[in-house]
């Protein structure tokens, strides 16, 4: 069992990459984050934490299933859409 950390907020949705590699989450500090689920080490963090680039806290994500693009959704009703490749 692995803890991995890095919002400064609650936890709004957790998903597993494809491949089972990554763990991407999104967070009431406005940020999506890529961790590596073997050591937990963050490989990527989308948005900017509150004040930054949104103003809205994202609650869902999907990653699609080539793990070339992910999309959260914000309490606005806007969908962030992200290439990872």
């Amino acid at each position: 069992i692995r803890e991995i950390s890095g919002h400064r907020y609650g936890v709004t949705d957790v998903k597993f990459s494809a491949d089972g590699n990554y763990d991407l989450s999104t967070g009431r500090d406005t940020m999506l984050l890529i961790c590596e689920v073997s050591d937990g080490k963050e490989v990527a963090a989308l948005g900017k934490s509150r004040g930054g680039q949104f103003k809205d806290w994202l609650y869902a994500l999907a990653i699609s299933p080539d793990q070339n693009w992910v999309a959260a959704t914000d309490i606005a009703g806007l969908v962030h859409v992200w290439q990872l490749s």
